[in-house]
């Protein structure tokens, strides 16, 4: 059967998780494209999944892991109107949000973590997920006031890393702070008026690592409770960098650090 009217309860549903209040309410997010639902692991939780009626028979049966129970199709017209992209690739999916465990984590050998300090731009974000599964970080940070870890924007930057990685939202630095310290995991945090350079910094310990607001850097709480300021050197005239990117560069000189250095 393919669902043509826009007041049918699944399409209703998937319309109102275009907004974070009925997100939150109802602990889902939505996903879109066929790559970003094909590497849905196994053992997540879906709700259900919606397909156009023009999706491709052949990339249908590539999703038979998934029960057949879950699958709705929408006409074109629906599929359309649920999609958040300009060119929809015809199927969605309606997945739990995954809760971790934050003291499992922190009990990890050479921890690398990363606390995102009012990140706002959901582009930024899902970048910063995106490279931090790449390195294999052991888990991403995002404090209070920063973008929607669930934003369709996020989601899609995040190219299905968001699967891979323990995130963590709604963090409030100071407590967050006070729980690293009493656990002597090192606090280390990017800012311009330092003289320590990131690669004169010994990133083989327990640490954690924060990046700042696209504008503004680190906050003050940030600034002065961390045991160690850092900054990227610039040699052009450029006078601060994209914050995906200041985290790529640090996130990348762990792995150097870790992998070659011991």
């Amino acid at each position: 059967m393919i669902i043509t009217s826009s007041e049918n309860i699944i399409v209703k549903d998937a319309m109102k998780l275009k907004q974070k209040k009925h997100r939150d309410e109802e602990n889902k997010f939505i996903i879109e494209g066929f790559k970003m639902v094909s590497e849905i692991p196994i053992d997540w939780d879906i709700d259900r999944i919606i397909v156009s009626e023009k999706f491709p028979e052949e990339q249908r049966r590539k999703l038979d892991r998934f029960e057949n129970r879950i699958f709705f199709t929408v006409s074109e017209n629906i599929f359309r109107r649920l999609s958040d992209t300009e060119e929809p690739q015809g199927v969605m999916a309606i997945c739990y949000k995954r809760d971790y465990f934050l003291n499992r984590v922190l009990e990890k050998e050479r921890l690398n973590i990363f606390l995102l300090d009012e990140i706002q731009d959901p582009g930024n974000l899902g970048t910063i997920i995106r490279t931090a599964d790449a390195t294999k970080v052991d888990a991403v940070l995002v404090s209070k006031k920063s973008a929607d870890l669930y934003n369709s924007k996020t989601i899609r930057s995040t190219m299905a890393s968001i699967f891979h990685i323990p995130i963590f939202t709604d963090i409030d630095i100071k407590e967050m702070y006070e729980t690293l310290k009493s656990k002597n995991i090192k606090i280390l945090a990017t800012h311009l008026d330092t003289d320590k350079n990131i690669y004169n910094v010994k990133l083989t310990e327990n640490i954690c690592v924060v990046i700042g607001n696209e504008s503004r850097g680190i906050s003050d709480i940030s600034a002065k409770g961390a045991d160690l300021l850092f900054k990227i050197p610039m040699i052009g005239q450029a006078e601060s960098l994209n914050a995906s990117i200041a985290a790529s560069v640090t996130m990348y000189e762990i792995l150097r650090q870790r992998m070659y250095c011991g």
